[in-house]
């Protein structure tokens, strides 16, 4: 029951994005949601995905935890009928998480563009400047993003990493917030 409220919560929330049923557009509107634009108020991050996902306990959060090299810190699941993303708060410094193991069937990159345009729009009295940063390639990894910065100095770093092969458990997305 609990997983069918989650689900019809997150299509509502995402609207056709989420209906769109590609787990590289879901996971783009949930970083944008959770750690983005809620970059400066990571109390209601914590609220929103304690409301709306699982909150790994045990072996499970500390796994998690661990892949990000995250010491204090709380991991949740958000499951889709499509996808499922495991998202990782780091209490230290307010970097922001997010994996899947599903491999996207959209351009990932194409989308950090995007939300580089919407950082621009969100943070223009905050951020002189949204540096976006081209996609690079190394064998089967490709990796994009962007900066956000105010009077030389860098306020936060947004990464998208993608793989079409995932090997070794590791993910077929990576998205990341990071605090400076």
């Amino acid at each position: 029951m609990r997983f069918f409220i989650l689900t019809i919560s997150m299509l509502m929330l995402f609207g056709n994005q989420a209906n769109a049923q590609d787990s590289g557009i879901i996971g783009l509107k949930l970083f944008e949601e959770i750690c983005f634009k809620n970059y400066a108020t990571p109390e209601k991050r914590k609220d929103i995905l304690d409301a709306k996902f699982v909150t790994y306990e045990g072996e499970n959060r500390e796994s998690f935890l661990k892949v990000f090299d995250v010491e204090e810190g709380q991991a949740w699941g958000a499951v889709f009928p499509t996808v499922t993303y495991s998202i990782v708060i780091d209490f230290q410094n307010n970097n922001c998480y997010m994996a899947s193991p599903q491999v996207p069937k959209v351009d990932m990159h194409s989308l950090i563009i995007g939300m580089s345009e919407n950082a621009k729009k969100q943070y223009e009295d905050y951020a002189e400047q949204v540096v976006y940063i081209k996609p690079t390639i190394k064998m089967e990894t490709k990796a994009s993003g962007f900066n956000v910065v105010k009077k030389r100095r860098l306020l936060m770093s947004i990464l998208a990493v993608t793989q079409d092969k995932p090997r070794n458990n590791q993910p077929a997305i990576m998205l990341v917030l990071e605090s400076h």
